[in-house]
């Protein structure tokens, strides 16, 4: 009997690793066609005369597509935490430490990450938030111009 619970533990692991696999892809995808989306805009404007209200309107698209953009990146990650959570504290904490004595990654990962000095966050976390800032700033500069 135990052997079909840890089938079933293996299979749900393997399940819940494509999800993540797809999410991230997603989230590659999103900062993709946002910046994309940005370019497009503000080239279409540059060569076009002003326009009063549309123009102005179309000025903020970039802005506005990033921003939402952002949200669902952030829900993404929200997702993914989740996930690795789950991981950590089911899948990890039961099979692994009966089958094997060592530490799983979501196990390990969220501890050098607590263990952090100056920032409590990975790299690629820190990047990914900078990165979104950072175009957030440049598509609301573009659009007050």
């Amino acid at each position: 009997m135990e052997s079909l619970s840890h089938e079933i533990t293996k299979m749900e692991y393997d399940r819940l690793c494509t999800e993540i696999a797809s999410l991230v892809t997603e989230t590659n995808m999103l900062a993709r066609y946002a910046v994309v989306a940005g370019a497009a805009v503000f080239t279409f404007t540059l060569t076009q005369p002003s326009h009063g209200a549309f123009f102005n309107l179309l000025k903020a698209l970039p802005f506005l597509i990033s921003a939402f953009f952002g949200f669902r990146v952030y829900a993404i990650y929200r997702r993914v935490e989740l996930i690795s959570n789950y991981i950590q504290n089911n899948i990890e904490a039961t099979i692994l430490k009966q089958e094997f004595p060592l530490l799983g990654w979501e196990t390990h990962l969220n501890n050098n990450i607590r263990q952090a000095k100056f920032i409590p966050h990975s790299f690629s976390q820190v990047a990914t938030i900078l990165f979104w800032v950072f175009l957030l700033l440049l598509t609301g500069t573009f659009m007050l111009m």
